[in-house]
């Protein structure tokens, strides 16, 4: 059985991505003068016309001063900034493919992801470019320095300030109205674990990021004239992890919506945020669980005027049930959780106070499909019946970057990328994720591959094998890697509390803050693996359950 949206299919227009988001924001009759983005910390910002001016002298920056030809790949490795959008729309501009890298990598994963995308310029944020910088000092880095271009005014260690890049010069621009061409031209990489392994480079043409702004904000829309929102908003508020997909689609997204201005926070405190959500009378605030967690848990929030506030939004991860009713409880707004994955860029389901049900991510965006199989012998299951949750629609990724077998692997016959995901869908369309088939981990929204921290384990020397699972954080309230480790004799307890403080560093800086071993580390005889050596994460997740009296 194919399971299909509430709401009919929406025509997805064939523009290349700067085109589409320029003649939106046009008929959304944005004014030249108004702030597009805000950069809450410092006060800076940039109005549409500067906007528009600026990804187009990026454009002819990379093409004119950095040598950069269609098809190349330019990365972008940054936190939040104002410089984000002209770069990413600039890139596009320019026939190249955006990658993004995330913000809080360190060297060694910055190394792969470069060499794995074979990016030839990276912008970088005024904090990213220490990492880059120890990167190339490393050997590990083979970019140039004048091809690191920094999303600020100054220059550091050779490389090239914003501004020095911006060109004026004539360029042929990427331009095109053809449905085929912008279904089977790349724009953007992104890097996910996937269902398994390591990083794998996701690619996205122009359709699939037009046609998830468009569906997304057709949802949007329904959902919020059923919840009461009329009006659409004008000021939105982004604080989601954006490490990849989810920052390219907002800034498409608040264009076709309506939202006017797009602040940006990157440092957090819950006194901060409710300060910003009262002083700029943010309407439309997107955030990770956790924050909604912290929200519902502040005993003086009656201290600010939040009624500007009309949307919150969840993503990242998994928004528990008892957290969506708190905040619908506690708050007199439409709140929104939902379900997707970078390999269907972005979302593909809703769940907001219109039909609302604990626990389920809500319903298919328009144009969307789902079945769901048995996952042992491939037979597609029926509504209330538990199986892998598959997808297929105009969101559904070109494939993996160089890896033709495993795109096949996910991608079947039919197009229905297969998530990893067990689900079961009711009849009345509510979807709902039950577990994970995938051993990927969530740390907080961000995704943490349990292979690339074991590999990191195995090359100290006093690991024998290893394997990391995610276990549950009572404290903040999200998953943690944590590590089993197998040693090669046996130690008496100080020893064991001496190597475990030392594998934790020892990991921790060579990863991202996100992928730390905050579950902690055990020591075990052995690692269980199946007759070809596979780890058997999920007997071990069994196993620590039972030990600690937790649910899987």
């Amino acid at each position: 059985m194919i399971f299909e949206s509430i709401l009919p299919p929406t025509d997805i227009p064939g523009y290349d991505i700067p085109t589409f988001f320029m003649n939106t924001s046009r008929m959304n009759l944005e004014q030249p003068d108004t702030p597009a983005y805000y950069d809450l910390a410092t006060g800076k910002n940039i109005s549409f016309s500067q906007l528009y001016l600026l990804y187009k002298q990026v454009a002819s920056g990379l093409i004119n001063n950095l040598d950069i030809e269609p098809g190349d790949v330019v990365a972008v490795f940054s936190s939040n900034s104002i410089y984000y959008a002209p770069a990413f729309f600039g890139i596009i501009a320019a026939g190249a493919v955006c990658c993004t890298v995330s913000s809080m990598f360190k060297e060694g994963e910055l190394q792969y992801q470069m060499e794995d995308s074979k990016a030839k310029v990276l912008f970088v944020g005024s904090k990213q470019a220490h990492i880059a910088r120890a990167a190339m000092e490393q050997g590990l880095l083979k970019i140039a320095a004048e091809k690191i271009v920094i999303l600020d005014d100054q220059d550091y260690w050779g490389f090239k300030s914003f501004g020095k890049i911006l060109s004026d010069q004539s360029f042929e621009p990427l331009l095109f109205n053809n449905p085929e061409r912008s279904a089977k031209t790349l724009a953007v990489i992104v890097y996910s674990s996937g269902t398994t392994g390591f990083p794998k480079g996701v690619m996205l043409s122009h359709r699939n990021i037009v046609a998830y702004t468009v569906l997304s904000a057709t949802m949007f829309a329904f959902v919020q004239s059923k919840d009461g929102v009329e009006e659409k908003t004008q000021r939105s508020l982004a604080m989601l992890p954006f490490a990849h997909i989810y920052r390219l689609t907002s800034l498409v997204t608040n264009s076709v919506a309506g939202a006017k201005t797009q602040y940006i926070l990157n440092d957090f405190s819950i006194e901060k945020f409710l300060h910003y959500l009262e002083k700029h009378r943010i309407e439309t605030a997107s955030v990770v669980p956790t924050v909604l967690n912290q929200l519902v848990r502040f005993r003086d929030i009656s201290k600010y005027d939040l009624s500007a506030l009309k949307v919150l939004g969840s993503g990242g991860a998994a928004l528990p049930d008892g957290t969506h009713g708190d905040v619908r409880r506690k708050f007199p707004v439409s709140t929104g959780n939902g379900y997707g994955m970078s390999e269907t860029c972005s979302g593909v389901c809703l769940m907001s106070n219109f039909e609302f049900i604990a626990g389920s991510v809500g319903f298919l965006f328009p144009g969307m499909q789902a079945k769901i199989i048995d996952p042992e012998t491939g037979r597609a299951l029926g509504p209330e019946q538990q199986g892998e949750l598959c997808l297929r629609g105009p969101t559904i990724m070109m494939g993996y970057l160089g890896r033709p077998e495993e795109t096949a692997k996910t991608i079947d016959a039919e197009g229905f990328l297969h998530t990893g995901d067990m689900a079961y869908i009711k009849k009345t369309g509510h979807v709902f994720i039950t577990e994970r088939i995938k051993e990927l981990i969530k740390y907080k929204g961000l995704q943490v591959p349990p292979a690339e921290l074991e590999s990191i384990l195995m090359k100290h020397d006093g690991v024998v094998d290893a394997a990391v699972i995610g276990v549950h954080d009572k404290v903040r309230g999200t998953e943690a890697p944590r590590a089993f480790v197998v040693t090669a004799g046996a130690a008496d307890k100080g020893e064991s509390e001496q190597l475990a403080g030392e594998l934790i560093a020892w990991v921790s800086s060579r990863v991202a803050d996100h992928k730390k071993l905050r579950g902690g580390i055990e020591f075990v005889d052995a690692i269980p693996r199946n007759p070809s050596g596979k780890i058997l994460h999920r007997q071990l997740r069994l196993q620590y359950n039972a030990k600690h009296g937790t649910k899987l």
